[in-house]
């Protein structure tokens, strides 16, 4: 018992002498030395707001672990005071196991060339909240450009990237640069390299405007998130992401969205662009382009008064799109009305449209009167606004006298022999002017002018060219 006792005595002297000795690793993760190591099947080191054995906050990565023949697979360093990490002092020894490191919120100035050289199967590496202003040209080599997978640099100090710096990354699905406000981006801050990504995230960076090309080498992409930045039109940039599925544009400061905005954008299936504060219109085929669409989240978009019609292309384009729709939600906005021509109703699961100052009048008695809507309004039900017999209740209670109902399958069927009948005399016409047509043709060819004629008409000409007899 007594020598247990002066073991530890001494281990935590070393330990004490070891953290301000910065060429010796610290232990850690046995009684009265920071961190816990997790013996189960996820080999966990927790590192997360440790203190030193001098009672300071933990300052080093260079950690050594007192349990024998411990194999660690995950490391987080998160809520502490670090501020450099160094190549070959990220927990030695441990490094050909591990697959994921956590520095979050710390305070990491700098990443160093090859600092993470000796990581041979890292997937994850989480650096958000910190303070890093620059990066070397080659902070990853091989083998990290195989394994790596997610990269979290969200939230420090980012303003110049250096070209191609992610371009090694071949095996990057996930990258996320969100809050670096002074963030500086080219044609090259994304390069062919990053041919496997999958989400982008560039939430809060400031953006004003973005290159046309800037996403054009990101062939995979299928998840771009741009909220809170100061864009005011939908870019460019977006339409010429081929694989596209959800973008995110919430809390930009876009203020109509006008027709074709998405014209190239077919694989969108999710379009988010919630707490639009200077939004008040959604025009006429504002997502004729969007064929695949299924979901769009407008909520909390305070001033968003009008959605056109034919927002969706179902009155002219005639598209698929309305068919394939599964939720909308329009909730906490401005509307006083939703016009029945809108969407395919019926086929939808979800329909959040409460928070709005809905008139309850013959104009919205195609939703009021259907019973079978009303329960895709889920938990939150719409309330009526006015008139004043229905001011306060909720839709599923409203009462409206006097209407004409509207029958939206006749509507869809006026719509239908409409297309019919265009597509038809089309037909007709066409048929019409290529018999005509071949009629001349024949007439021509039985009485073809003398040659002779068409000779002398040619010497008269030469002779004067310029002759203008009366």
């Amino acid at each position: 018992m007594f020598s247990e006792i002066k073991e530890t005595r001494n281990l935590v002297q070393n330990s004490n002498r070891n953290f301000h000795d910065s060429s010796e690793p610290h232990l850690i993760c046995k009684k009265g030395f920071p961190c816990e190591c997790d013996t189960g099947e996820d080999r966990i080191v927790n590192c997360d707001k440790q203190y030193q054995a001098d009672e300071t906050a933990l300052s080093t990565t260079n950690l050594q672990i007192a349990i024998e023949d411990y194999i660690a697979k995950k490391v987080s360093f998160k809520y502490n005071v670090i501020q450099d990490i160094l190549p070959n002092e990220i927990m030695p020894g441990q490094e050909h196991n591990i697959v994921e490191l956590d520095f979050s919120n710390n305070h990491i100035l700098k990443l160093f060339s090859h600092v993470f050289d000796r990581f041979k199967v890292l997937q994850i590496l989480k650096l958000s909240h910190n303070r890093i202003g620059s990066l070397e040209k080659v902070v990853f080599t091989d083998p990290i450009k195989k394994t790596l997978k997610s990269l979290y640099l969200d939230y420090n100090l980012l303003e110049e990237i250096p070209d191609d710096f992610f371009n090694i990354l071949h095996s990057l699905t996930t990258l996320v640069l969100d809050g670096n406000s002074g963030i500086k981006l080219t044609a090259k801050t994304f390069g062919a390299g990053l041919k496997n990504l999958k989400s982008l995230s560039l939430d809060y960076c400031g953006l004003t405007v973005l290159p046309d090309n800037l996403f054009i080498n990101l062939v995979n992409l299928e998840q771009l998130s741009l909220r809170g930045n100061k864009i005011v039109s939908i870019p460019a940039a977006v339409n010429a992401i081929p694989h596209l599925s959800i973008l995110d544009i919430s809390e930009s400061d876009i203020t109509e969205i006008r027709e074709s905005s998405f014209d190239t954008d077919h694989k969108l299936t999710q379009l988010i662009m919630k707490n639009m504060t200077f939004l008040y219109a959604i025009n006429d085929c504002a997502f004729c382009g969007l064929s695949a669409l299924k979901s769009v989240d407008f909520s909390n978009s305070i001033h968003l008064y009008h959605i056109h019609e034919n927002a969706f292309g179902l009155t002219t384009q005639l598209t698929e799109l309305s068919s394939v729709m599964e939720e909308i939600n329009f909730s906490n906005c401005k509307l006083s009305s939703i016009s029945p021509k809108l969407l395919l109703w019926d086929k939808l699961h979800a329909i959040r449209i409460s928070g709005n100052p809905l008139i309850c009048d013959c104009q919205m008695n195609w939703l009021i009167s259907n019973q079978n809507y009303h329960v895709a309004f889920g938990n939150d039900l719409p309330v009526c606004a006015s008139p004043e017999n229905n001011a306060g209740k909720t839709l599923h209670k409203a009462k409206v006298s006097g209407c004409r109902n509207i029958n939206l399958g006749q509507f869809m069927l006026k719509i239908l022999m409409l297309s019919f009948l265009i597509i038809s005399a089309y037909v007709i016409i066409r048929l019409i002017y290529t018999k005509r047509l071949s009629i001349n043709r024949s007439s021509n060819n039985a009485n073809p002018l003398p040659s002779v004629a068409y000779r002398h008409l040619l010497r008269q000409s030469d002779e004067n060219p310029f002759s203008n007899e009366n």
